[in-house]
């Protein structure tokens, strides 16, 4: 009897270990995979800083009919916006811890779906939200939940490339001793197998996407980990996918 149990003891330990090292795998990726980003947000920066000191110093000015003047504004947001992918890229590299304040799901929730509302309706997927009000407030980073929670849509979206329905939902929840807040993303899609679900949050995900790293799910695990939260996915070949995220409620 006290071989026996010292034997299931052994096995114990020695699947922790296994499991231990396969965490270490996943965080040696994310490193590398830092260190690559930060690298090309380097080399993209240089030649984007030279074209954006440029562009001011054309002074491009138009008459308000020429349409030429729209040109140049959207010529000018785009560069903009390629600096602050840039500062994201580097953000990720350098793991930044998240600048926590108070923030309301919902809105973040809403923000996100405006972005996408085009994109949804083109793929003929109908989006149902279920927002209620007067959640507790939850503390986060408004920059990166919202990439997170974009990642979670698109994915979703991706999904159903033949249309189908998005549900969107929060509500309040039990998380840890106290009370917390549950954002529900389910989708209608081609759902994952088990050997998916238990890949999802890994770099460099095996993914039959037609596009993409595979890196989306691993990012938004970051995020939600890094804002003391949980991230579970439910899903089955052909029945669809529920993505939950659950984050611990702002004191007081």
């Amino acid at each position: 009897a006290d071989l026996s149990a010292l034997a299931i003891e052994k096995a114990r330990l020695y699947e922790r270990v296994v499991d231990t090292e396969e965490e270490l795998r996943r965080n040696e990726k994310l490193s590398a995979l830092g260190l690559l980003a930060a690298e090309v947000a380097h080399e993209i920066r240089n030649p984007l800083t030279v074209m954006k000191m440029l562009y001011h110093s054309l002074d491009l000015k138009f008459p308000p009919d020429d349409p030429r003047g729209r040109d140049a504004v959207v010529l000018g947001e785009k560069i903009d916006q390629l600096n602050s992918i840039v500062d994201r890229i580097l953000v990720f590299a350098r793991n930044a811890e998240p600048h926590i304040a108070p923030m309301d799901v919902n809105e973040r929730i809403r923000e996100v779906l405006l972005l996408v509302r085009h994109k949804l309706r083109q793929q003929n997927i109908r989006l149902v939200q279920e927002l209620p009000d007067n959640l507790p407030q939850v503390g986060g980073d408004t920059a990166q939940l919202d990439q997170a929670l974009l990642n979670l849509i698109l994915n979703a979206s991706e999904a159903m490339p033949g249309g189908g329905d998005l549900r969107v939902s929060s509500s309040r929840c039990a998380f840890g001793t106290g009370t917390g807040v549950e954002i529900r993303i389910a989708d209608t899609g081609t759902g994952m197998s088990h050997t998916q679900k238990d890949r999802a949050f890994s770099p460099m995900l095996g993914t039959s996407k037609p596009r993409g790293t595979g890196l989306g799910l691993a990012i938004v695990a970051r995020v939600v980990k890094s804002h003391g939260g949980e991230i579970q996915i439910e899903s089955a070949v052909g029945s669809g996918t529920t993505v939950r995220v659950l984050l611990p409620a702002r004191a007081g």
